[in-house]
């Protein structure tokens, strides 16, 4: 996975608002210049999510959206932008099909990483050792509570970056962000050789080029999906380029 830094990476659910929504929003993403983008495919109990991304997941289920089709809806996202995706998604997801088979699909439909939340370090070798396989990178968590040593290990054993969550909690757009996150982006970057993504409650292009200003990424998730829930169905694509293109903006002129 590569970027050029700082790099924003939005969050998309698989399917929502719908099939044409989706693809039209991932095309807003190229558009607005990003380098990649993250794809939650839903899940009925997506425990680190907010109440933003857990309202997409549960209407993109309703539709109908479940493993395969969020695999083909992948593919048609990374086929027609030539965008490469990072799989979010839940253990009991991966290991269902079997992680060896889950690694090789996601891969074949243009993943290039993988965030398993709910999945401790300790438990991920077999997910480390299919994913290599793959040619999937496996993105680890770090928050504000891990201690340094965690965050060393942490460092060592991810891929692609490391995801550092600014807030301790669920997902979700905030309207300030902590006062200590400067302190808290520095101390983990000093333990950790990989780049660092900040995400969790970043929603302003202030705020992402605050983050953007000491690490290497910005995730935008929920504020994205609040942004695409208010738009019409037609102007999607141009709606999310425009969001997005304002982040990038700031971000750049740090």
């Amino acid at each position: 996975m590569k970027f050029q830094t700082p790099t924003l990476i939005p969050y998309l659910t698989a399917g929502w608002p719908d099939e044409e929504g989706f693809l039209a929003a991932v095309r807003g993403v190229k558009k607005a210049g990003c380098e990649l983008f993250e794809v939650g495919f839903p899940f009925s109990d997506p425990v680190a999510d907010g109440p933003t991304v857990q309202k997409t997941s549960s209407q993109a289920l309703a539709r109908g959206v479940g493993l395969e089709e969020s695999l083909t809806l992948t593919a048609k996202a990374t086929s027609q932008t030539g965008l490469p995706a990072v799989v979010m998604t839940y253990a009991n997801m991966v290991f269902f099909p079997g992680v060896e088979v889950f690694c090789r699909r996601i891969a074949e439909a243009g993943a290039q990483g993988l965030i398993v939340p709910d999945l401790p370090l300790e438990e991920a070798a077999e997910l480390e050792k299919h994913c290599a396989a793959a040619g999937v990178e496996l993105v680890q968590m770090c928050a504000p509570t891990t201690p340094p040593e965690r965050a060393r290990e942490l460092g060592r054993h991810t891929r692609g970056f490391l995801y550092l969550v600014s807030v301790v909690g669920v997902t979700g757009a905030r309207t300030e962000l902590p006062t200590e996150l400067e302190g808290l982006i520095q101390r983990v970057k000093a333990e950790c050789q990989a780049p660092v993504c900040v995400g969790f409650g970043i929603s302003t292009p202030a705020q992402a080029a605050r983050v953007a200003g000491l690490a290497d990424g910005v995730v935008v998730g929920s504020a994205l999906l609040r942004h695409i829930e208010s738009l019409d169905p037609g102007g999607i694509e141009a709606g999310v380029a425009d969001f997005l293109g304002q982040m990038r903006q700031a971000m750049v002129t740090v």
